[in-house]
């Protein structure tokens, strides 16, 4: 062998081996890194323990999860579900619970502008700290939190913990300090079969209702992380909604408004480019290019797109169920700074509402044509919800398509879905009535329940409403409280921006008490409550609801005491 050949082989096996190095370095990490500057997100869900506060042994936990899962994959506890265990086991939802993980980020994550811990889902009561600080109270299970975490992380590792309260213990003062109970007719509690002797406590706690027991299930009152978590960094802009809207659809042609939200750290120049796959992954059409300028803060840019020949997508029994990918990316000076996806279905649909010899119609109208609705009630698939996969949630919803069902209804005293269940379902040709989580309850109408709830409808609006399948016209939620009946109205359209809007009307009857010796049937107004609430005790009408845009609502039908004893 000559020396030129000895070298050139050398060289190879050189090459090769920083190669082979390279790869062992790139599979070896636990992060995904994206090119250039470019978003990038690190999971938080290994490393994670639990124990019962005041306790000194930890043990390994799952997340997401919740302390029930975790308590019986370590084996200290029962099977809740066999036979009596449900009664032996509501200490759990009387206790507090502590979770906590450690990471460690590299060191070119922790030069990015900016590192936000997004919690997808606390259940329910939670302090958050990060590195011994506490940047977060949590009382929504249905609420996203994003925390600006930059200046708490550090190089080395990091400790995540998160102290949950009893759902029940933090409420329990509350209908003594009223003076009134709320009424929840399928609270165990409420019916004394399982729990504490008491007034019930699910109505003031923004929590799947059913885990306070239901006629159909058991009492479970959870605690834990039941999503993920995640490290977000990101330097000068992040996508933060993909919306697109259906201006016009017909068998010749969609017109499209594409909505793209976006979060910007200053201002400054930037192109989206915006791209659609046909059904078969071939891009449809041409791609579009638009020049930005991106201002600082969250807003939202608007992009027009046609798509000629469109495959319309069809409910089970009517047709097929094409689905079209929509791709938003963001660049600046030919480097990503972020991307996202949604996937639709194009096509038409309405709620009928037209004068007949009953009354009004009402009737689903999908590419013109109505739609006889076949459905079921869908509660949740699991007493645990984080048990649920991918496949069991195909499982159940196939078993309803091949009863020849069309539509299932999202029931309120459960969750809302992942997003399994809605893909699912536009795969299907499953329209899906979607409740807003209230159910078989009067929920209270103070100022700060009110505003946790707004800010949870944004995002779980957002969150469902891509689906094809979802009938996203306008919905009315009432919820009647003591004395008060009040209606959300919000748009179920499909951006955040469209689906945070409440308008609420109270109208305030007068109580048993007030009453003196009259039946409560006597104590009536126009708008009368049902015959339980008749016996409860109320507030004078002082009270009122604030909208997003409008201002307060004044009572519809304000009844004094003297009034009330004049009947």
């Amino acid at each position: 062998m000559s020396c030129s050949q000895l070298c050139f082989n050398v060289r190879v096996l050189l090459l090769v081996f920083i190669l082979s190095i390279s790869s062992v370095v790139v599979w070896a990490s636990p992060f995904s890194h994206k090119a250039g500057n470019a978003a990038e997100t690190v999971p938080l869900q290994a490393n994670w323990r639990f124990r019962q506060v005041g306790k000194e042994s930890w043990t390994p936990a799952t997340v997401p999860g919740c302390v029930h899962t975790d308590l019986l994959a370590a084996g200290q506890i029962p099977d809740p579900l066999y036979r009596d265990n449900e009664l032996r086991l509501q200490w759990i939802g009387k206790a507090d619970w502590e979770y906590e993980t450690s990471f460690t980020l590299p060191p070119a994550t922790l030069q990015r502008a900016h590192l936000d811990l997004v919690l997808q889902g606390l259940d329910t009561y939670a302090e958050v700290l990060l590195n011994g600080v506490s940047i977060l109270q949590a009382n929504n299970m249905f609420r996203e939190w994003r925390l600006a975490a930059k200046q708490h992380l550090r190089t080395g590792e990091n400790r995540l913990l998160i102290r949950f309260r009893s759902p029940l213990r933090e409420v329990a003062d509350l209908p003594r300090k009223q003076g009134y109970e709320l009424y929840s007719g399928n609270d165990e509690q409420s019916m004394r079969v399982v729990g504490d002797q008491g007034p019930p406590l699910s109505p003031y706690t923004r929590k799947a209702p059913y885990q306070y027991g239901w006629d159909w299930g058991p009492r479970f009152v959870t605690a834990g992380v039941w999503q993920p978590v995640y490290i977000e960094a990101w330097d000068e802009a992040r996508l933060t909604n993909l919306h697109v809207v259906q201006q016009v659809v017909t068998p010749q042609a969609a017109q499209l408004a594409v909505e793209v939200e976006y979060d910007a750290a200053r201002s400054q120049g930037a192109t989206l480019l915006l791209e659609t796959r046909g059904p078969d992954g071939q891009l449809v059409g041409t791609a579009l290019e638009q020049a930005l300028t991106l201002a600082p803060g969250r807003h939202t840019t608007t992009a027009e797109v046609r798509l000629n020949t469109p495959q319309l997508w069809y409910p089970a029994g009517y047709g097929a169920q094409p689905l079209y990918t929509v791709t938003a990316r963001l660049v600046q000076q030919g480097q990503p700074l972020d991307a996202t996806t949604r996937r639709i279905g194009l096509r038409t649909l309405q709620v009928r509402r037209e004068p007949d010899q009953y009354g009004k119609s009402f009737e689903f109208v999908v590419n013109g044509i109505p739609v006889f609705a076949k459905g079921a009630n869908w509660i949740p698939a699991d007493i645990f919800p984080t048990r649920v996969t991918a496949p069991r949630y195909r499982q159940l919803l196939q078993a309803a398509k091949d009863c020849h069902m069309n539509m299932i209804r999202v029931w309120g005293g459960g969750i809302y879905e992942q997003d399994a269940f809605y893909d699912t379902c536009d795969e299907l040709g499953l329209l899906v009535w979607q409740d807003f989580m209230f159910a078989c309850t009067f929920y209270p109408g103070d100022d700060a329940f009110m505003t946790n709830v707004r800010e949870e409808a944004p995002t779980r609006c957002g969150a469902c409403a891509t689906t094809p399948a979802w009938p996203c016209g306008s919905a009315t939620m009432k919820t009647k409280l003591p004395g008060k009946t009040g209606e959300f109205r919000g748009s179920l359209g499909r951006t955040r921006t469209k689906c945070g809007a409440t308008t609420c009307s109270y109208s305030v009857t007068c109580s048993q008490r007030w009453c003196g010796n009259r039946t409560p049937a006597a104590c009536t107004g126009p708008q009368a409550p049902p015959p339980i609430l008749r016996t409860r005790p109320v507030p004078n009408a002082t009270a009122t609801c604030t909208t997003g845009k409008s201002g307060p609502v004044r009572p519809r039908y304000p009844i004094t005491k003297s009034r009330c004893r004049a009947l």
